[in-house]
């Protein structure tokens, strides 16, 4: 029986499942937009969003939102973004 298990392993071809790195959003909106900005995110994002943080911005009436997503949905959130909030701020966190 360990033997077939073990064959069994062996003939198993590698995993091509490489998880993606993830890619780090920094953005800066209006504190109006801030609801929107969430809604847009884990609608277009839904599984590939690892973690949207808000915060106060310096600047009055501004907030900022950290965005981390999988590599492989960013541009289709960043589009999404770009689309529903035209005046949003966005550049890739290092």
């Amino acid at each position: 029986m360990l033997r077939w298990i073990v064959g069994m392993l062996a003939s198993r071809p590698p995993c091509t499942c490489a998880q993606q790195a993830p890619c780090m959003v920094q953005l800066e909106i209006d504190t109006a937009s801030a609801r929107t900005l969430r809604c847009v995110v884990m609608r277009s994002g839904a599984d590939a969003v690892r973690f949207l943080r808000i915060g106060a911005c310096g600047r009055g009436g501004k907030v900022t939102a950290l965005l981390c997503v999988d590599a492989d949905a960013a541009h289709r959130v960043q589009q999404a973004i770009a689309r529903f909030l035209p005046d949003c701020e966005c550049r890739r966190a290092a």
